[in-house]
Parts: C-alpha cells; sequence; structure tokens
C-alpha cells in the first residue's frame, strides 16, 4: 500500500518541523541558563552535569541504539501497515524489556556505588525511566514530524516557567533535576496520544522480537562510544579537576550544541527519505540530495562556527555571570566542531545509514573515543577543561574524516569540499571585526549585540553573497527539489 503524494509530507516541511523541534529543545533550556547559573552557583551545577553524564549512560542502554535504527525500521516498512504493525510491535517490546533492565541497574548504582550526591542522582531517574515510553523513532520513520514538534513546545515551555517559578535558591538544585527530567519523561508520554492512528500492537513471538530488535544492538553500540566522548570528559573532569571545570565545560558545550540542532534536524529528517530512495534504487537522486545537503549544512556552520568564535569571550560573562568568564575560551576551542560534525553528519545519515553501512559508522566512533580517551587523560590533567575541550575537538575531527574516507569512492567528497571553501573563507573575514569589537569595548550586553549584528551583516554580504550570485540555481534547486517528495 503506497501513500498519496499529496499526503506524504515535503523534506522541507519535514525539516522545518524538526528544526523547530530541535532549537526548542535546546534553546528554552539555554534560555534558562543564566538564571540557573546565578541562582545555583558553578558547584551545584557542576553536580547536575556531572549526575547527568552518568544517568545519560542508563538512559542509552534503555533506548540503544532506537533513534537511528527504529527510525530506519519503521521507513523500510511503512507502506506495508500489517508489516509496520509487527515491526514496531517487536521492536518496541525489545526496548521494553531493555528499559527495564537499565532502570533496575541505574538503581542497584544509586544504591550501592553512589557515595555523593544521591538524591540528585536518584531525581535523575526520571531522565532514565523516560526511554521506556521513548518512541519518537516511530514518528521519525513514517515522516511525522509536526507531532513531536507540537508535544516538545508545549512540554518545555510549561518547564521552563516552572524553573522560574521554583528554583529560587541554591538549595534547590534537587528541584532543579526533577523538573529537567520530568521534562524528557512527559514529552515521551504525551507521544502516545493518538499512537492508535499509525500502528497497532500485534502479538510477536520471541523470535521476532530478537529479529526486530537486534538491529539496534549494532547501532547502540556507535551510541554507546559516541557519548562516552561527549560525558566522559564531564566525568574525568569532576574526579581529576572540580565541579566548577565541569560546570564551565559544560556551559560552552551547551552553547556549541545549539548550532548542532540544526544539522541534527536536517540528518534526522533525511534517514527515512534517503532509505527509501535506496530501497527503489534512486542512487542519482540521492546523490542531489547529498550534495545539496552539504552545501546547506556548510553554509550554515561556517556562519555559526566562525560567529560564536567572535563573541565568545563576551558572551561568556554576559550570560552566564562572571564566575564562568573562563567558558568563553572554551566556547572558542570547541566552535570548530560545527563545522566537523556538519560534515560528518551528512556523509552518515545521508549515505552510511541508509546503506546499511553500520560497520564504517562504528570504526568511526570506536577511534573516536580512542582518540578522545587518550588526550582527555593527557591534557586534563595540565589543562583542565580546556584539554577536554582539545580532546573532544580532535575526536570528533577524527570521526569526520574516517567516515568522509570510506565513503570518497562512491561520494564525490573532494568535489563536494572545494566547492564549499569560501565558506570558510566568509567565516574568517567575519570572525576579524566581530572579535576585535569585543577586545575593545566593555563586556555588555549592547556590545554583544553589536558584534552579533555585525557579524551577521558581514556574513551575509560575503558568504550570503556568493551563494546568490554563483550559486542561484543549486539554491533554487534545493528550495525546489526539498519542497518536493
Amino acid at each position: 500500500m503506497r501513500e498519496k503524494s499529496g499526503n506524504k509530507p515535503s523534506i522541507l516541511s519535514n525539516f522545518t518541523y524538526n528544526l523547530i523541534y530541535q532549537i526548542v529543545r535546546m534553546i528554552l533550556p539555554l534560555v534558562t541558563m543564566p538564571y540557573v547559573n546565578r541562582v545555583l552557583g558553578a558547584e551545584n551545577l557542576g553536580i547536575f552535569n556531572y549526575t547527568n553524564s552518568v544517568a545519560i549512560y542508563f538512559a542509552m542502554a534503555a533506548y540503544l541504539g532506537f533513534e537511528n535504527y527504529g527510525n530506519r525500521l519503521i521507513a523500510q516498512n511503512k507502506h506495508d501497515p500489517e508489516k509496520l504493525n509487527r515491526c514496531f510491535s517487536g521492536a518496541y517490546t525489545f526496548q521494553l524489556i531493555s528499559s527495564l533492565l537499565s532502570i533496575a541497574a541505574y538503581a542497584v548504582y544509586i544504591i550501592f556505588f553512589c557515595r555523593e550526591n544521591q538524591t540528585v542522582a536518584w531525581a535523575q531517574m526520571l531522565f532514565v525511566s523516560s526511554e521506556i515510553i521513548n518512541i519518537s523513532w516511530l514518528y521519525f520513520g513514517l515522516e511525522k514530524f509536526k507531532m513531536t514538534t507540537l508535544i516538545n513546545i508545549v512540554v518545555r515551555v510549561t518547564a521552563f516557567i516552572s524553573i522560574l517559578i521554583f528554583v529560587r535558591k541554591k538549595s534547590d538544585l534537587v528541584i532543579y533535576t526533577i523538573i529537567c527530567s520530568l521534562t524528557i519523561f512527559v514529552s515521551a508520554l504525551l507521544l502516545w496520544v493518538g499512537v492508535g492512528k499509525y500502528v497497532k500492537f500485534t502479538r510477536v513471538t520471541l523470535k521476532e522480537v530478537w529479529e526486530y530488535g537486534k538491529g539496534s544492538l549494532v547501532l547502540f553500540f556507535p551510541v554507546l562510544v559516541v557519548n562516552v566522548y561527549r560525558t566522559m570528559d564531564k566525568i574525568m573532569l569532576g574526579n581529576s579537576a572540580s565541579m566548577t571545570e565541569v560546570a564551565l565545560y559544560s556551559n560552552a558545550d551547551k552553547i556549541v550544541e545549539v548550532p548542532y540542532g540544526v544539522i541534527t534536524a536536517l540528518g534526522v529528517v533525511m534517514i527515512p527519505r534517503m532509505t527509501s530512495m535506496v530501497a527503489t534504487g534512486q542512487k542519482e537522486k540521492s546523490m542531489k540530495y547529498i550534495e545539496l545537503s552539504m552545501r546547506l549544512m556548510m553554509f550554515l556552520a561556517c556562519a555559526m562556527c566562525f560567529g560564536m568564535m567572535g563573541i565568545g569571550k563576551v558572551f561568556a560573562p554576559v550570560f552566564f555571570g562572571e564566575e564562568f568568564t573562563a567558558s568563553g575560551v572554551l566556547i572558542m576551542v570547541i566552535a570548530p566542531m560545527v563545522i566537523v560534525r556538519a560534515c560528518a553528519n551528512v556523509v552518515r545519515t545521508q549515505y552510511l545509514l541508509p546503506n546499511n553501512r553500520d560497520k564504517d559508522y562504528i570504526i568511526s566512533i570506536v577511534g573516536g573515543v580512542i582518540v578522545n580517551l587518550l588526550l582527555n587523560s593527557l591534557l586534563i590533567p595540565v589543562w583542565r577543561s580546556t584539554g577536554a575541550a582539545i580532546a573532544t575537538l580532535c575526536a570528533e575531527s577524527f570521526v569526520a574524516l574516517y567516515q568522509i574516507v570510506v565513503s570518497r569512492r562512491d561520494i564525490p567528497v573532494a568535489r563536494y569540499t572545494f566547492r564549499n571553501w569560501f565558506f570558510l573563507f566568509a567565516g574568517g573575514i567575519m570572525f576579524v571585526p566581530v572579535y576585535l569589537i569585543g577586545e575593545h569595548f566593555e563586556t555588555g550586553v549592547s556590545t554583544l549585540i553589536i558584534q552579533i549584528a555585525c557579524g551577521a551583516a558581514v556574513y551575509m554580504v560575503i558568504g550570503g553573497g556568493y551563494m546568490y550570485m554563483k550559486e542561484k540555481e543549486l539554491i533554487c534547486g534545493f528550495l525546489g527539489k526539498f519542497g518536493k517528495r
């Protein structure tokens, strides 16, 4: 049973909805950060980030690799209602079992191994438990991004208001943790409203549960490894340095994660569409999408990277408070990761995963974690949070480079890279006046606004002008093709 063309959402609309989803997911916590930083202080914020980094491992074990695997599985079977119902039932049962085991394991960890901040760790249990009901992969695979977007907007705005109301002093750390964890739990719970319109639970055998779920184990490994080098640096900082260093690094990391939401939005949208193209033999069309995606991502990534580097030293004390001034330098160090991730995300989500090249994906991630752990061990004792930032950037660079190299025979990566060099040039030109403004004017909101306005104007004139004058046809092709099926 095939969908009617009129009912099939466009890539452009899906990208828009998922972009809004990612922005809401990242921006609202950032809006609360200036308030939370000043109320809780660096030490308490470090405790929250440290306990959350530990809880993430148990949440990952619960959710396994369903973000990518479930998305792909649903996309492969969505045209056949019977197969869709069976694969969803089998895969979710597998997720249910893994989630229950992870929740139990996390409880054991808190009771027997967590010697400090146990109350905060228990509050993180809501976050771990949310994965037992997280079926966002179903909606992503069906390309139903509107539902997840609307739910997240409502729930996260409610959480934002709750933080302002209930978190008023340093001793409210547990309340803050509960609100953050409950936000994720409720967002997942609301996805079950109306799920019956898309799938029906079907009785499946244990053999089917294993068949539909085992693929998530393959993709769980890279998810685990990725999060090792995205959270282990915080854990190693907490053990080797201090909770204050954890807070400084975490703040910078969260800022750099915001533009990555734009990149992630396109990647999540493209996995089901590219998987469908691969299954139907539309290789030429899929290559065109990759070229268009790489072009757009580099245009955006270079702007965001050099922009953050330019404003970092002014942004940190203005946004986080004077106690977090050192986060500004860390933002400058980590910012190039946006460009690195943009390239890797396009290759991974639009070529490696849709073509079932999971082995290449896993090898790249394993190499990245080895690089990260080795450099963390060498650099954190010497440079603390700065060392962690350098290690993370090097690890991300290795992952991107490896994925690009193994795909070079099927994707003309060299040509795509050469065509995008001008955006690096435009970003570098933009960085100079933005940084100098911050160095010569007093640190404050007005200076930050001038920096942002100046950077946007310079980049749009140079980078945007180049896009319009030299690549007008490509832009029109992107908008036209992505607005269609």
